[in-house]
């Protein structure tokens, strides 16, 4: 249950946090900037979360984003060790 929960929680957090960085693409560099972002997801994940922090005082993306990683990386955890024994 708790494997579960923890895939839930990092694909509904990954997308969530995907959107919002490509909102703040949106928002800087228009359509081009989001079709750009596609073809580099993993530094449009990782980079943009982080500058728009800096730049905005906004750190609520790479909260969704890291955050849920590290909730889900936690529940998946706790589910390995238990059902070791």
């Amino acid at each position: 249950m708790l494997k579960l929960l923890g895939t839930l929680i990092y694909w509904i957090c990954g997308l969530w946090g995907f959107i919002l960085c490509l909102k703040v693409i949106y928002a800087m560099w228009g359509m081009l900037g989001v079709v750009i972002s596609f073809f580099l997801a993993p530094i449009t994940f990782v980079i943009v979360p982080i500058y728009h922090g800096f730049t905005e005082g906004d750190w609520s993306i790479i909260v969704i984003s890291y955050g849920g990683l590290l909730v889900a990386s936690v529940l998946t955890a706790i589910h390995d060790k238990f059902a070791e024994h």
